[in-house]
């Protein structure tokens, strides 16, 4: 069921893996299903998701290389 658009996003470059300019990387953590349910967190500094819900036993979901998820708009 469609809920809303929630923000808008680009892919990173294929060739350089890099974010378009006046963006930057979006990551994106998946909840394995723990509790039965999906839950997914999003965050744009890597840290604060390797810091909270990766050492919940949560997995990143994103590039192999550079792990970015998306990338969105600079404010």
């Amino acid at each position: 069921q469609f809920e809303k658009i929630a923000f808008g996003l680009s892919l990173p470059d294929p060739v350089t893996l890099g974010c378009p300019p006046d963006t930057r990387p979006l990551y994106r953590a998946w909840n394995r299903n723990q509790g039965g349910a999906p839950n997914h967190r999003y965050n744009t500094d890597l840290w604060s998701i390797a810091l909270s819900v990766l050492r919940q036993g949560w997995i990143l979901e994103g590039d192999a290389k550079t792990l970015v998820f998306a990338c969105v708009p600079v404010e």
